[in-house]
């Protein structure tokens, strides 16, 4: 799947995801992803993040991770990266999370995505910021994986929507109120253009 991902965001998404690579330490990719397996088994998204959040697990998660190769700092990402997961999964839908204001508020969000100010503006960190975007994936990804559809196909529909996400980034000069902007706009746009494609559709029989 990882080679169904545009070369410019392949480190990235090898770096949060699995694949053959042997550049990637083993643990850093498959730790959080287990993590994330045994917590979303809950009745709901959001009852699976106020578990993690009421439960104080990333304490529990970071020390978890420190016993099987993960050192400092990364144990406490690879538990935020957990929660951010949870988060995104109590919205309607992944794409109306990375939508919305609020997600880029939640503060696992913004650390993870690099989110720093100057001059007034927030900004994101390219690197980070891409790998998030991989990261994200993970839950499409994994359903892909277990669909009876072809796996191929899918992953390349999956690594399309991070390759528009990292592009709206890159043209909005990874101001994050831009990148927003830019992706409310597009979904504007598209269901712009699904009301007119239905009413098409609708008036074809009364035009024969």
């Amino acid at each position: 799947m990882i080679t169904a991902f545009p070369e410019s965001l392949q480190s990235a998404a090898r770096s949060v995801l699995p694949s053959s690579d042997s550049r990637t330490a083993v643990p850093d990719v498959w730790v959080p992803i287990l993590a994330w397996i045994a917590l979303r088994v809950f009745p709901s998204p959001a009852s699976s993040l106020a578990l993690y959040d009421g439960l104080r697990l990333r304490h529990a998660l970071a020390e978890t991770f420190s016993t099987v190769g993960l050192h400092g700092e990364q144990t406490w990402r690879a538990a935020a990266m957990v929660r951010v997961l949870l988060r995104m999964n109590t919205e309607s839908s992944p794409e109306a999370a990375i939508r919305s204001a609020d997600f880029w508020d939640d503060p696992d969000v913004r650390w993870l995505a690099g989110i720093n100010s100057s001059a007034g503006k927030e900004y994101l960190h390219q690197e980070e910021f891409e790998a998030l975007i991989c990261w994200l994936q993970l839950p499409a990804l994994a359903a892909a994986a277990q669909a009876p559809a072809p796996v191929s196909q899918a992953a390349n529909e999956i690594a399309a929507s991070a390759a528009v996400l990292t592009r709206a980034a890159e043209n909005a000069g990874y101001d994050l109120r831009l990148f927003l902007e830019i992706l409310l706009t597009k979904a504007t746009k598209d269901k712009s253009d699904i009301s007119t494609d239905s009413s098409t559709t609708l008036r074809e029989p009364n035009a024969v």
